[in-house]
């Protein structure tokens, strides 16, 4: 067996044991989470699990890397994609709005775990190797929020509304940051109740319902900044 054959097993082992973890902490916590029961869940021996990861904290550090990861390029998509939307609000927002569901959903697991943990995670970490030198909040989570800055979604939606008003479809006495901001600010807080769940957040979670109000919640949106049709 070839080291690279070798090295991609470990790396999918190693994929594979993060997805478990994922689940169960998502719907324990990291202080009710055991190694052994990732272990089991994961179908290998404990011996196997401490081969990877020394302890269940640098787990968790390994699970928001990697997760941040593909958060960051699910939404640096969902930006771009917002940048070629046709001018229209009344055929692009119900559109953004399925399409940042989306992203949220697929992120649901480390969104609810980071929420549920957000008053424990720094104790989490101490005295943890190599993370104690370089405490996620001062490196790795600076990282982050600058990334985050980078994405602009303010400036993405502005641009989009300014493109809306020089089409037409926008009325003339609304500025498009202010229906950006709106827009935002409309479309995150529906989106976050079924992630504070202190169980699992998707338990009686009905997608559905979610869809009808903000759909709703939209239609609303639209009669206060389309131009009135004479």
């Amino acid at each position: 067996m070839s080291k690279e054959t070798t090295k991609l097993k470990k790396d999918q082992r190693k994929e594979s044991i993060l997805d478990t973890a994922l689940k169960v902490m998502s719907e324990k916590g990291i202080e009710a989470t055991t190694m052994r029961e990732i272990a089991k869940v994961e179908g290998i021996s404990e011996t196997l699990l401490y081969r990877y990861f020394k302890n269940k904290q640098e787990i968790f550090f390994a699970l928001i890397q990697s997760r941040a990861e593909r958060t960051f390029q699910g939404l640096e998509e969902l930006a771009e994609t917002i940048k070629s939307m046709i001018p229209d609000p009344t055929v692009s927002l119900p559109i953004i709005w399925k399409l940042g569901k989306g992203k949220m959903l697929e992120n649901k697991d480390i969104i609810s775990l980071l929420i549920k943990e957000r008053e424990k995670m720094k104790g989490q970490f101490n005295g943890v190797k190599p993370f104690a030198e370089k405490p996620m909040d001062r490196s790795f989570a600076f990282k982050l929020f600058k990334r985050f800055q980078k994405l602009q979604f303010d400036t993405i939606f502005t641009d989009y509304f300014t493109r809306c008003l020089n089409e037409g479809n926008l009325r003339k006495d609304i500025e498009p940051k202010d229906a950006a901001r709106m827009f935002i600010g409309l479309m995150i807080p529906p989106t976050l109740p079924p992630f504070f769940s202190h169980k699992n957040p998707m338990n009686g979670f009905d997608e559905d319902a979610l869809d009808e109000f903000i759909q709703a919640q939209i239609k609303i949106f639209l009669q206060g900044i389309l131009p009135v049709k004479k």
